[in-house]
């Protein structure tokens, strides 16, 4: 499967599946930035997905910008009146993303 930034949400989800953890933010910038987390490593025995057992894959504005833990991405949003902040770790050299998922 390959994945390259540019591509839609639609087309990441069809090559990958269903994310195992989702998240999504709107930016103060305006833009909805998501983060689909995918099952790849395991880490611990408890039977519980974790995000360090993930890979996380970047959507913004419904355009795939990148995976992996090479290319930093920071979020800045408001969340119950206070201004939060999370910082994301993605790969910007997209080319080739294979991916074992783990029990499958």
């Amino acid at each position: 499967m390959t994945l390259r930034v540019g591509m839609s949400k639609t087309e990441v989800m069809s090559a990958m599946g269903k994310p195992d953890i989702y998240e999504c933010f709107q930016n103060l910038n305006g833009k909805q930035t998501e983060i689909l987390f995918y099952y790849t490593k395991r880490k611990w025995k408890d039977g519980t997905i974790t995000k360090d057992e993930c890979t996380p894959v970047g959507i913004e504005d419904g355009k795939l910008i990148g995976f992996g833990s090479e290319m930093k991405i920071h979020i800045t949003y408001y969340e119950s009146g206070k201004v939060k902040e999370e910082t994301f770790f993605l790969m910007t050299r997209v080319i080739r993303f294979f991916i074992t998922r783990m029990g499958m």
